[in-house]
Formats: C-alpha cells, structure tokens, sequence
C-alpha cells in the first residue's frame, strides 16, 4: 500500500498540474491582449470608421477582432486566478479521507473542539455563580470573549452567560459531525472482486482508496458520457476512471462493468 510520502506526492502532483495550468492560461490572456493592442496600434489615435469608404469592411473586422480578443483575455485572466487561487488551496481545505493521517488528524480536531466546549461551558457556569463586577471581567479576561458577543448578549436581556448557546450548539454539532467521519474512516474498506473485460478491468485499489477502471482501447463516445455522468473521474496520473472506494464505488463498478460488456458485444 501506499503510504504518506506517496499521499503527499500526489497532493504536489495535483497543486503543480494547478498551477501549471493557470500559467498555460495566463500565458494565452497575455497573447491575446498583445495580439489585440498591435492591431489597435495599426490604428490611427481617434480614426473613425469611414462609412462607405472601400476601408470601411477592414475597419468593422478590426474593430470586432480588438473588442473580442480583449475579452476573451479578460475571460482568460480570471480564469488563470481562479486556478492559481486551487493551487493554492490544494492540501489546505480541511482533512482529506485519502490522508493516510486522517483518522488521527480528525481525532486531534475532535479533541480540541470538545475541550473548548467543555470551557465554555466551565465558563458560563462561572459567570452564574460569579457575584462581582470584578468578578465576571476577569472571566471575560480569562476567556477572551469579544465585547461584541457580550453586547449581544446584553441586547437581548440575557446577562446568565459569558458564552451563546448557539455557540456550544454548534461546537456540539461540528463534533458530531467530525466523529462521524472517524467512524466512517475506521471502518474496513470494502472489497470486490476484480472484474477483467478482455478490453477494460475493473479493480479496488485499496492504495488509493479509488474504484479503478483502465480501459485498453478508446471506448465509445456513449459509454464515456455515461461513466462520466454516474461520477467517474479521469485521473491522468494513475490512467485510469476512478470512483471512491465504498458500497456506492463497487455499485457503480457493476454498472460500468455492464456498460462496457454491452458495447463490446454491440
């Protein structure tokens, strides 16, 4: 199987294929804004279009040829950001199922969420039974609450609390939610058995926690609009279609597994 170092490449490879990406695209935007300012510059400063005139039909082609080039770059350029901005968020939106680390990682989170919780509600239960104005500041100290949650607070009449209990709700859910995903995490993956197509194979790779399906001939373009539509992923650095490895993954493995066989034998 592999391990972290083989987790943490395929993270590097995905941000360099980002960003790789947004400079194929800003390098085009740049193209085609130069491409369309020297056709500007051809252009007399203030020459109108001369209606009528044999130059006029040239003058209309430029004229459109500048304004669109200059807006497909425009298009271009927020695209090159907007891949620029992936590649940078690659590895940093949270835990992913694929992390070898995973279960440790969320359990470290979940940790932390539970003891700020407890402190909260150590708190709350602090202030109530704090009698002093000197009392509750240096609760307010201690915790750190902002003047904005205590003016809140005072708005709506509730002067019991140093924390919201919208906030120890949503604590409660978020830790809910995170020990679901351990839980789901740390259950055995699944297995199937390996189907062989002649043409195409269908296998788990428990390595990358990926249905897999390698295909040796271009298949139809049917049948590729199908697996696409049912959530298969083409992954260029592995060759192969790839679903999550789970009950849901083997289900959609039978289906392509029937696709594939019906159009081999059509």
């Amino acid at each position: 199987m592999r391990g972290r170092s083989d987790y943490a490449e395929r993270v590097e490879a995905r941000r360099e294929r980002l960003a790789g990406a947004a400079a194929k695209v800003s390098a085009e935007s740049a193209a085609l804004h130069a491409k369309a300012s020297a056709i500007s510059a051809m252009i007399p400063f203030g020459q109108p279009i001369l209606v009528g005139h044999h130059s006029e039909r040239r003058a209309r082609r430029d004229a459109e040829r500048i304004l669109n080039g200059h807006l497909k770059a425009a298009r271009l350029a927020t695209e090159a950001k907007a891949l620029a901005s992936a590649a940078a968020a690659v590895g940093t939106g949270g835990v992913s199922s694929d992390d070898p680390d995973a279960v440790a990682k969320l359990t470290a989170e979940r940790d932390a969420l539970v003891a700020k919780r407890d402190r909260m509600k150590a708190a709350n239960s602090a202030w109530r039974k704090a009698k002093t104005p000197e009392a509750r500041e240096a609760l307010i100290l201690e915790t750190g609450q902002k003047e904005s949650t205590r003016a809140v607070l005072r708005s709506m009449g509730k002067d019991d609390a140093l924390f919201l209990s919208f906030q120890v709700t949503n604590l409660s859910a978020n830790i809910r939610r995170i020990e679901k995903r351990i839980a789901e995490l740390s259950k055995p993956l699944p297995t199937m058995a390996t189907i062989d197509g002649g043409w195409y194979r269908i296998e788990a790779r428990a390595d990358l926690n990926r249905v897999a399906l390698t295909v040796e001939r271009r298949m139809s373009d049917a049948s590729y609009l199908a697996l696409r539509a049912a959530g298969w992923r083409w992954s260029p650095s592995e060759s192969a279609f790839l679903w999550g490895l789970n009950n849901r993954g083997i289900y959609q493995a039978g289906r392509a597994h029937a696709l594939l066989s019906a159009e081999a034998a059509s």
